[in-house]
């Protein structure tokens, strides 16, 4: 007779929500709200944009760009591009507003998603 598999249950600390929800730019430093918007490192805080501009260097300025913000130059141009890139993910995070996740801006649920919540308890 084959043994019993035991089924993993996942902990919530595992698992990930996502929302649809539209984030617009919000200031979270002191720079930001006295106008500083911290564009000079990068001169952007689109990762669309900075990914053309790393597309448009050639191998000389982008190594020179990496001295410039503290990163160790290598000669494999894709490992290099992938660390500017992973660097500049890092810095536009400091950027980001935390979303609200209080319960008095949530929207109210009807009766009707309601009862369909209750029919599963």
């Amino acid at each position: 007779m084959a043994a019993k598999r035991k089924t993993r249950k996942k902990n919530l600390s595992e698992i990930n929500q996502t929302h649809g929800k539209v984030e617009k730019f919000k200031p979270t430093t002191l720079d930001q709200i006295w106008g500083n918007d911290s564009l000079s490192r990068y001169s952007t805080l689109s990762y669309e944009e900075y990914q053309g501009n790393l597309k448009d260097m050639d191998k000389s300025k982008m190594k020179e760009h990496a001295i410039d913000l503290g990163l160790v130059p290598i000669d494999n141009l894709a490992v290099l591009q992938e660390r500017l890139l992973a660097e500049f993910r890092a810095y536009i995070g400091q950027y980001a507003s935390i979303p609200d996740q209080t319960t008095e801006n949530q929207p109210k649920a009807s009766e009707k998603i309601l009862k369909i919540l209750r029919e599963g308890s």
